[in-house]
């Protein structure tokens, strides 16, 4: 616990910075990974350890890919995330990210994540580190909220992974006050 913890704030302070959603029509496309693909990363996209996320066609929830983060032994790092900066262009108290994930083998935690960020500091994290998904599961749905402070820029989305094995995500959304931000 103390280990994940730890690599999840290291994670989080060593980010690169997500591209950033510019135009909400892509939105839906960016979350359920139908949009572009660049190199094998959704367009937008961004990984902690490159290579570690791709976008794939063989496990879907629904549509024509899921997003895929992966490690095994050989990997280089055992923590990774992925995430994509969606700017702060509505007014909302509550955003809440929905979505759906399936795993294989993974044999430390794994989650959803959202991070609300200012002046490209995470200032709130909910991370699903309460309730981590483990092992093998089928397609779950899951969600998480956070609380939206004055000076929130961006909310950042993705899912995390600390250990070995794969996680399948997809069907992201993102609602605000119970609201898909698309229709704020």
């Amino acid at each position: 616990m103390i280990r994940t913890c730890a690599s999840l704030l290291l994670a989080v302070l060593l980010w690169p910075p997500a591209a950033s959603v510019q135009d909400r029509a892509d939105l839906s496309a960016m979350l359920g990974f139908e949009g572009p693909v660049d190199d094998g990363v959704p367009r937008g996209w961004r990984s902690t350890v490159p290579g570690a996320f791709a976008v794939g066609a063989t496990v879907v929830h629904r549509g024509r890919a899921a997003g895929r983060p992966h490690h095994d032994a050989g990997s280089t790092r055992a923590y990774s995330a992925v995430r994509l900066s969606i700017p702060v262009q509505f007014h909302a108290r509550v955003p809440e990210l929905r979505g759906f994930v399936r795993t294989d083998g993974v044999n430390g935690p794994a989650g959803l994540l959202m991070q609300l960020e200012a002046a490209g500091s995470a200032i709130a994290v909910a991370d699903m580190q309460s309730r981590p998904i483990r092992g093998t599961t089928d397609w779950t749905r899951y969600r998480t909220q956070l609380t939206l402070d004055p000076g929130v820029l961006d909310v950042v989305v993705g899912a995390w992974l600390d250990g070995e094995g794969t996680v399948w995500v997809d069907d992201l959304e993102l609602l605000v006050d119970g609201v898909p931000v698309n229709d704020v």
